[in-house]
């Protein structure tokens, strides 16, 4: 009952769809995937290589910020198939964005019922700091066992490389995308959390304004 692998891709300049780097997902059963968007571009399709896997988004994705430029997509898989080298490819409607995409595979997760334990919320930063989240955003789980995961999105001052997770939380995948707008995602999880409040949260190198999704 733990993160197993994750994954990123990112386009560094604008087009329709990202995919990410194959991973080895066999001893996986659930997945989140993650996908920063720009210029209000709308999610299409989600596939993985696999097939006949089910992704679904979480009830608060789309998430706008950013003035709403930015969109950032949350989808699950519940039971999911993995494979030897799985990708995951996202497509935008609308016309060209800068895309980043991460996923994040976790093993021994629910196979029935609902795969999410809490309610998924939003996080923002209030100003461009270091430390995401600014203080006082936290989530609580229900139950004991649980893993969690979210995912921040960002357009920095300078391209930023250089991350460290906080409050327990260890960094699952990140992406820097375009050069030029410095669009940035990174994908954190806690392995076997038990029934409390939580921050979740990141370090960062360079002072960015962050608005994410935990569940």
């Amino acid at each position: 009952m733990a993160f197993v692998i994750g994954a990123a891709g990112a386009l560094t300049t604008a087009g329709t769809s990202v995919a990410t780097g194959a991973a080895d997902t066999r001893g996986a059963n659930a997945g989140v995937a993650w996908l920063t968007t720009t210029q209000m571009q709308p999610l299409s399709t989600f596939t993985d290589s696999v097939g006949g896997n089910t992704w679904t988004q979480v009830g608060v994705s789309p998430y706008g910020f950013g003035g709403s430029t930015f969109y950032l997509y949350c989808l699950t898989c519940r039971n999911m198939t993995g494979g030897v080298a799985q990708t995951g490819t996202a497509a935008v409607s609308g016309g060209t964005a800068l895309l980043v995409l991460t996923m994040q595979y976790f093993s021994g997760r629910a196979t029935s019922g609902s795969l999410i334990d809490g309610t998924p919320k939003t996080l923002l930063d209030t100003s461009y700091v270091q430390t995401h989240p600014s203080p006082g955003q936290t989530y609580t789980t229900a139950a004991n066992g649980s893993d969690i995961a979210a995912a921040w999105s960002t357009q920095n001052n300078a391209t930023e490389t250089s991350f460290a997770g906080a409050n327990g939380f260890s960094i699952g995948a990140s992406e820097a995308g375009s050069s030029a707008t410095h669009v940035t995602q990174v994908a954190l999880y806690l392995n076997n959390a038990g029934a409390a409040v939580y921050t979740p949260g990141y370090t960062s190198a360079q002072y960015t304004k962050a608005g994410g999704i935990v569940l």
